[in-house]
């Protein structure tokens, strides 16, 4: 009796332990039946949770107060403390998110005299709020890439134009060369993420986006330059550019970098 109890306790602990280890499989390699599973813990969450639509429209609404959250995050705060101490007088400034902070610019382009103003997480919220700290220090040339964020949190279009369109004109009161850098088309796996949570289109409200803003330089007699040709490939950004769809990984800087020289 003794004996048979260890062999049905060994037997249950083995099945437990195979269990455990596919189960672990599943969902960090996602295998069968990862997306099953995914699949209903998200239809479980948007009926507690109902996800807020976005659509792709440029006259959407979205309150202020929403786009200023991360303005009192400590990484923001921070990178901003610091940036009114560095006096720095160079020759270009880059500004703008995470896709500008993950970079050392001045190393990527073989020593030119440019000094990085990004801050991951930021938005057209965040530059406006700051663009005058960067034309202060009176660079020859200004580069300026910002709106995903806007555009991944759901934030109206129209909004984050307007922002976008404050922050030129008072570009343009400082008779600082400036150009400014289209909105990456993000890859495959964040439109899949942003479809799920917003249920609208995030390539098209990128392209709408980027539309809009080469309007408003050609307008405003500004500098566009439409970067995407160089990463994506059928509206995503290539795999090869990114680990997650989103930011740009070592490859993609050094073609960021060849893209930049013929600017300068």
């Amino acid at each position: 009796m003794s004996q048979y109890l260890r062999g049905s306790t060994f037997k249950i602990l083995f099945i437990a332990a195979v269990m455990f280890t596919y189960g672990f499989s599943s969902g960090h390699f996602k295998i069968f039946p990862y997306k099953i599973i995914d699949n209903i813990h998200t239809a479980i969450i948007q009926t507690i949770h109902p996800a807020k639509k976005v659509d792709n429209k440029i006259n959407q609404k979205q309150p202020i107060k929403q786009g200023n959250k991360h303005l009192q995050s400590p990484y923001y705060l921070g990178k901003l403390s610091l940036f009114k101490q560095l006096k720095t007088s160079p020759d270009y400034i880059i500004i703008g998110d995470s896709l500008i902070d993950g970079a050392d610019w001045h190393e990527l382009l073989n020593g030119v005299s440019i000094i990085n103003r990004g801050i991951a997480g930021d938005t057209t919220f965040g530059v406006l709020n700051r663009i005058e700290n960067s034309l202060a220090l009176k660079p020859k040339k200004l580069f300026i890439m910002i709106g995903i964020n806007d555009l991944k949190w759901g934030f109206s279009i129209e909004q984050s134009i307007d922002n976008y369109k404050q922050i030129l004109a008072t570009i343009k009161k400082s008779k600082i060369n400036t150009t400014v850098l289209s909105v990456i088309y993000p890859g495959k796996f964040n439109q899949e993420k942003y479809l799920k949570k917003f249920g609208g289109d995030l390539q098209k409200r990128v392209q709408l986006f980027n539309k809009e803003l080469e309007e408003e330089c050609s307008k405003q007699g500004i500098d566009y330059v439409d970067v995407n040709s160089s990463f994506i490939e059928n509206g995503f950004l290539k795999e090869e550019f990114s680990f997650d769809g989103l930011h740009l990984n070592g490859l993609a800087y050094v073609k960021f970098a060849e893209l930049l020289h013929n600017y300068l």
